[in-house]
């Protein structure tokens, strides 16, 4: 009975090894003899964000094996392949992956030997800014434009918003020409437009980029909501006042002339007071925040003759004849800017009134109350602002 075991037993032994031989054929073919080859993998893989394009970075292998890395992203449609010896001698490689969309990508690298061995895979999730997200970024405000003196336009604006790179602006100028300017960095609230011309509209863009990110995205030209203020021509104005003396009528006040005689200015020498000097801009669409009047700018004792002048603005026609009651009319209640006084000392050759603001009227009148000398003249009268009807 026993050898009839140890015999069944040694047959159940040899068929177990044969068993197991058969086994290791089957999967010999799958063994790599030392084990399995992993060159080195993409270490430190990181991107960077640009406008419809991604920089991705990352170590260069130190394993001399390696020979090329396969990129793939966009759910593996699409491939780029990359040659190592192309980089000999950096520290890092930096591969653009462009023409992208706005949405999140995921990237995957593949490091391989010359043998074909491949490393495990490196990934990063990234996803590329573009024209949805400009759209979440306001242009600055401006806040004025404004030739003072001369012909260069002062433009004064709010400070950049978030990740507001700069602003440039395009104008034209006297000589017919469009002008481009250096962008103005976001931190700087100004900007001087040289030689512009008066009553015309610039255009302004700014561009913005990400913290650390690879590209500025300009905003594209907007129309300024305003032209540019300065001295108005006289081209549409009018004036009236009641009677002038000695051939000095009240047109020599606009006529662009400011001399030291009486010769272009308006005399009146009629001693009755109020009297009211009427100018019209001619239209409704201009915007005005300063008038200057001056007088005589030579002969200061004779011939500077005002004393107490007030200042009315409005889009009624004021009368010229309302005498002493004028405040009570309709035109100088209904005025859109009233001025109590301005006192003119001996010797002063100019006045100025200051809105503040652009104000919109068509008339405006000055209400010479009484005089320092025998008479009244106005040499000479500007206003400052835009015809908001200009392109």
């Amino acid at each position: 009975m026993k050898r009839i075991l140890y015999i069944t037993l040694i047959a159940a032994l040899i068929g177990s090894f044969t068993s197991c031989k058969d086994q290791d054929d089957i999967y010999k073919q799958w063994v790599v003899p030392g084990g399995s080859v992993y060159p080195e993998k993409a270490n430190g893989l990181n991107a960077k964000l640009g406008y419809k394009r991604i920089q991705l970075r990352w170590a260069t292998p130190k394993d001399p094996s390696v020979t090329k890395a396969v990129i793939t992203w966009d759910n593996g449609d699409q491939t780029k392949e990359l040659n190592y010896a192309d980089y000999a001698g950096q520290d890092s490689i930096r591969l653009e992956i462009d023409q992208l969309k706005e949405q999140s990508y995921t990237f995957n690298i593949v490091n391989y030997d010359k043998e074909g061995n491949q490393s495990m895979q490196s990934e990063n999730t990234a996803s590329p800014y573009g024209d949805i997200w400009l759209a979440t970024h306001s242009e600055r405000t401006i806040k004025s434009a404004e030739i003072p003196s001369g012909t260069n336009a002062n433009i004064t604006l709010d400070f950049g918003t978030n990740e507001m790179v700069a602003t440039k602006f395009r104008y034209l100028n006297n000589d017919g020409e469009w002008v481009v300017t250096d962008p103005v960095p976001s931190n700087v609230a100004s900007v001087v437009l040289e030689n512009a011309k008066v009553g015309t509209r610039y255009e302004y863009a700014s561009g913005y980029c990400p913290v650390a990110g690879l590209d500025t995205i300009w905003n594209s030209w907007s129309k300024s909501p305003t032209p540019i203020a300065g001295k108005l021509t006289h081209t549409n104005w009018s004036v009236e006042a009641p009677g002038y003396s000695n051939g000095y009528p009240p047109e020599l006040a606009i006529d662009g002339v400011n001399s030291s005689n009486f010769a272009n200015g308006w005399w009146w020498n009629n001693g009755t007071y109020p009297k009211i000097f009427l100018v019209d801009l001619g239209n409704e669409t201009t915007f005005v925040n300063k008038i200057v009047l001056y007088q005589n700018t030579g002969n200061w004792y004779n011939g500077r003759t005002l004393y107490n002048v007030e200042l009315y603005c409005g889009n009624e026609k004021f009368d010229i004849n309302a005498g002493a009651d004028y405040a009570n009319t309709p035109a100088f209640q209904h005025a859109v800017y009233k001025h109590t006084t301005m006192v003119f000392w001996n010797g002063s050759a100019s006045a100025t009134w200051n809105f503040g603001e652009m104000k919109n009227f068509r008339y405006f009148c000055f209400v010479i109350k009484n005089s320092r000398r025998n008479g009244s003249a106005i040499n000479e009268i500007d206003a400052f602002g835009y015809d908001n009807a200009a392109e």
